[in-house]
């Protein structure tokens, strides 16, 4: 089914998320007018009412997505959170010139890069809330998309600041608290990045 701006949705979180949709065609399409013009397509594309899944990429950091969460098509067996596309996709804010330069953007990251990308309205319904957070790099995991389990509060920060921040943890993180963005584990010196953070309903952040 697809989803119309008068459809009633209840809960939940609706939020504006770049869609993955895979590596790009450049086809030539006909126009009303009787000319051709350019038409873009993606490999796996997404549509109204289609239900996606938060990307795990690597390339889904807060810097290449400007804060924004990439979802794309829903797999089988995934552990992430899962969400519905409620509105028309947008169009790509620029589109590759030729099928050269599409072909060459072959990962996310230089597809964000290139803002190769579509958009639409994900509702996300076991999510409470999403807001912009810190994030205290501790060396304990990478911190990837949508994956419970690997994040805490980092208490001090937070009472000393009064902000949100949070560490990433080898084990027993909060199971309602992941990230939307992607952060590889630090490598020595402490990294202190932005993320947005989803809450998850039914259930209690944990600490440390």
């Amino acid at each position: 089914m697809t989803y119309n701006a008068g459809d009633y949705i209840k809960g939940g979180v609706k939020r504006t998320c770049w869609l993955d949709e895979g590596a790009i065609t450049i086809t030539n399409t006909r126009g009303l007018g009787g000319g051709y013009a350019p038409g873009v397509s993606g490999a796996a594309e997404i549509s109204n009412g289609m239900v996606v899944m938060v990307s795990t990429d690597t390339g889904n950091t807060w810097a290449n997505t400007n804060g924004d969460p990439v979802v794309t098509r829903v797999a089988d067996s995934t552990d992430t959170i899962v969400g519905i596309v409620i509105s028309e996709p947008e169009e790509m804010p620029r589109k590759p010139a030729t099928q050269t330069i599409a072909t060459a953007a072959n990962t996310i990251a230089l597809r964000l890069a290139g803002r190769y990308l579509r958009s639409a309205t994900v509702w996300f319904p076991n999510v409470t809330a999403m807001t912009v957070a810190t994030l205290n790099c501790a060396n304990g995991a990478d911190v990837v998309p949508g994956t419970k389990e690997i994040l805490k509060l980092d208490v001090s920060a937070c009472n000393a600041d009064g902000g949100i921040f949070v560490n990433d943890v080898s084990s027993e993180g909060s199971p309602n608290i992941v990230s939307m963005h992607y952060q590889a584990k630090d490598s020595g010196s402490t990294v202190v990045v932005p993320i947005m953070l989803a809450f998850l309903g039914g259930s209690i952040m944990g600490a440390n």
